[in-house]
């Protein structure tokens, strides 16, 4: 069985998306979906500050209708140095500050324009900081016409998977039998993660991985404590969305 993640690249995201790595066999970058408009986690996040959560946007250049991997930043603004700083003012006193720090210096350092490419670099990075073992591939190294389920659905097939591994959101946004039909069976992520301690003041839960890399280290995967089940379990007795008929 081979399970195949997809997900489109956010910046610095949170904790559950390093569990899609770890539950997943390949895990996939949505990068050739269109742009999210106003605030989006493609070029935000949050992080903990004495005065409660913070939002870091990376400011981007908009033109109109565009595609995730064709979005560039604006750098008219000094936006990394900026980034750099709030984190070290906010972090400092963690006890994987100087782990982290490093981290973000060598993404934020990269020699790049483009937000997808920055995006699915950190999200490697983190997976490899992490020891978390996965393979990664680009959705825009497999062009299609198709959009929605039966984009997806030719996503995991041309990776060789035969089940693709997806959120709770899936029952609204997906024709979950379409992938049956094509013989690809679809398991839904059971989230839970255990607390950890952060700085100032009680848990954020949403917060940027660089979070729980700061206050916890290298054992972040041991806050991850997901598994992932068929979705018509997963929608059944209470649990988000239809009951699966």
């Amino acid at each position: 069985m081979k399970k195949v993640a997809i997900l489109q690249p956010d910046f610095f995201p949170w904790i559950s998306v390093f569990e899609h790595i770890r539950l997943a066999d390949v895990y996939v970058h949505l990068n050739d979906v269109r742009f999210p408009t106003g605030r989006s986690f493609s070029n935000c996040m949050q992080i903990k500050t004495p005065t409660g959560a913070r939002w870091l946007t990376a400011p981007v250049l908009h033109g109109g209708r565009q595609c995730i991997y064709d979005v560039t930043f604006d750098e008219t603004q000094p936006w990394r140095k900026h980034h750099l700083r709030v984190l070290t003012e906010n972090y400092s006193q963690s006890p994987h500050a100087e782990e982290m720090l490093q981290l973000a210096h060598d993404v934020y350092g990269l020699p790049t324009r483009y937000l997808a490419e920055l995006n699915m670099t950190a999200i490697e990075k983190v997976a490899g900081y992490f020891g978390l073992t996965c393979q990664f591939a680009r959705a825009s190294f497999f062009p299609s016409g198709a959009t929605g389920s039966q984009r997806l659905i030719e996503l995991v097939k041309s990776l060789g998977g035969d089940v693709f591994v997806t959120g709770h959101l899936a029952n609204h946004r997906l024709d979950l039998r379409l992938f049956e039909a094509h013989g690809v069976g679809v398991e839904c992520v059971c989230h839970q993660v255990r607390p950890y301690t952060q700085l100032h003041g009680g848990l954020h839960p949403f917060v940027s991985i660089l979070d729980v890399i700061a206050n916890v280290g290298i054992q972040g995967p041991s806050l991850m404590a997901s598994s992932s089940i068929p979705w018509r379990d997963f929608f059944r007795d209470g649990r988000p969305g239809a009951h699966a008929a």
